[in-house]
């Protein structure tokens, strides 16, 4: 026995359990002629429906990120969409057609964005994104509380982005002891022993900050700065 597929758009396949690929949108008429060839004889059956081949969406998009923030817009340039599912690479996701998207740390992200059209047929489209985040706060790494007037303090320096929402500051020594904690963004390490008008001994300390920006997106630092002495 031998096979003829004729796929109704000029292509053919000899094989007994055939895949076709369609390369346009259509309606197609499927057929399958089979031969015998003891009695040479050939019946032709016809695929009882059409075969519909429906437009495709196709998925495209584009991106802006402002890198004082880490605020990324994102704008669907996508055909036949009607429905969009975003995945940010960071666990976060939107189903919007142009999302604004809020970065809150430096790394490459695989941004994914999958749409879908009326038929319910969909695509997907992939990007990697560079995050370079500018700092959102600074600290100096060392201070002298002399009262010279230069350098007495210790605090973070914020840019425009960050609010004095959620901020604390913990001061540790190098045994991991409490030295001094605000939550007031305006007052400020004076190398002081929290409760107590006694100044630490100078040598290195260990800060934590944590503060919220204009987004109410939390960041928290850890880093070292050193007492110099008096």
């Amino acid at each position: 026995i031998t096979y003829l597929w004729n796929f109704g758009d000029n292509k053919t396949s000899s094989q007994k359990m055939p895949s076709h690929i369609y390369s346009g949108v259509g309606v197609y008429d499927v057929s399958l002629e089979i031969k015998f060839l003891k009695s040479q004889k050939t019946k032709k059956f016809d695929y009882p429906k059409t075969i519909t081949v429906k437009e495709t969406p196709i998925a495209q998009f584009s991106y802006d990120i402002n890198e004082e923030d880490g605020t990324c817009l994102f704008t669907d340039n996508s055909s036949e969409a009607i429905q969009w599912n975003w995945v940010f690479g960071d666990k976060n996701m939107s189903k919007d057609k142009n999302p604004e998207h809020v970065y809150i740390a430096d790394g490459i992200y695989n941004v994914q964005l999958n749409v879908s059209n009326a038929s319910g047929c969909s695509d997907t489209s992939y990007k990697k994104i560079s995050v370079k985040l500018k700092e959102q706060y600074s600290t100096p790494n060392s201070f002298s509380p002399n009262g010279d007037g230069l350098n007495d303090f210790f605090g973070p320096v914020i840019n425009e982005n960050m609010t004095s929402d959620g901020f604390e500051m913990n001061i540790y020594n190098k045994s991991g002891v409490l030295v001094f904690v605000t939550k007031d963004i305006n007052i400020m390490w004076d190398g002081r022993i929290k409760g107590t008008s006694s100044y630490s001994e100078p040598g290195v300390y260990i800060w934590k900050i944590s503060m919220k920006n204009k987004f109410g997106i939390n960041y928290e630092k850890t880093g070292f700065v050193t007492l110099l002495n008096f």
